[in-house]
């Protein structure tokens, strides 16, 4: 997964709400890859379902993977049990009437688990979609803005088009057009 949410909000919110277990949440147009949640107003999840077909959508609020969880919730489970959290834990801590809240978050989030969700993650990195904090210095050349680690060599005649982002020790030769 690539994110830029802010999981000290998240924590601020578990604590709030003295919640045993906290999934931060994002809406999906298409919530069919992924488990489905709804809380009530207060972000107390009311249902939970693992990656549902068309006909058992109820809601666009999903699941993003990352969870804030008290020591008692991982300690009611064995060291060596396999647990999968939306198919096992949630609904369990559910059924037993646990603390289980829901955090919607607005901020950045993609599941980068396919080439072309991986893929779409670096369109939205150089569309700055994604609020990153470059390391290396961004200077204009011509149109485009280029992001370069101080290692990389550009030839002078280089033409870059868009956002670019060029790690440590890249070297573009002469007539080289990115």
């Amino acid at each position: 997964m690539l994110t830029d949410i802010d999981l000290t909000e998240a924590v601020a919110f578990h604590e709030q709400s003295e919640a045993d277990a906290t999934l931060v949440l994002t809406r999906r147009e298409n919530p069919l890859a992924y488990g489905i949640v709804v809380t009530d107003e207060q972000g107390r999840i009311q249902r939970f379902l693992e990656k549902p077909s068309w006909g058992e959508v109820f809601s666009d609020t999903i699941n993003t993977g990352i969870y804030v969880l008290e020591r008692s919730v991982l300690e009611a489970w064995p060291d060596e049990q396999f647990l999968d959290f939306g198919k096992t834990v949630f609904p369990k801590l559910l059924e037993e009437g646990r603390r289980l809240y829901g955090y919607v978050s607005s901020g950045y989030w993609r599941d980068v688990g396919n080439v072309n969700e991986y893929a779409a993650a670096h369109h939205d990195l150089v569309s700055r979609r994604l609020r990153v904090r470059w390391q290396y210095p961004e200077r204009s050349m011509g149109d485009a803005k280029v992001i370069a680690d101080p290692s990389s060599v550009i030839a002078e005649d280089v033409v870059f088009e868009g956002t670019v982002v060029l790690g440590k020790r890249v070297s573009l030769g002469s007539g080289a057009i990115s």
